[in-house]
């Protein structure tokens, strides 16, 4: 992914940011690409190979996503999966109220479990928490 300027960002951008990141998956999140079983990294497989060309052709006409059936599917999983506006409303609803209902760690709480779990380094840096 190219990187932009933040501050100059169109909505076009945003939208083929989007897109990309659906279509590339999220290796971080165990999401592959479109064109890969739901199982590859379970499984320990390969991701099937979506080069740039296809995905300048997937960004500038993206009915050609719903041409190939694999690609379809794996559409709809890295979408419902990776874009927040897919989020289901009641799901939303809930997390939203276990954020609101968190309560937030004082220093001290944080100071101890970093002194607790042995990380020192960031004991050093707590005062930044």
């Amino acid at each position: 992914m190219k990187r932009i300027s933040y501050t100059k960002v169109t909505p076009k951008q945003v939208d083929d940011m989007l897109l990309e990141h659906i279509i590339r998956g999220d290796r971080g999140d165990g999401i592959p690409n479109i064109l890969s079983p739901d199982n590859t990294f379970v499984a320990g497989e390969r991701q099937k190979v979506i080069n740039s060309k296809k995905i300048k052709a997937w960004l500038d006409d993206r009915d050609l996503l719903l041409e190939d059936d694999t690609a379809k599917r794996g559409w709809y999983r890295n979408k419902m999966l990776i874009d927040l506006n897919s989020v289901p409303d009641d799901l939303e609803k809930e997390i939203l109220k276990t954020f609101d209902n968190t309560k937030i760690a004082t220093k001290q709480t944080m100071l101890n479990f970093l002194i607790k779990n042995r990380l020192a380094s960031l004991v050093e840096v707590a005062d930044e928490f």
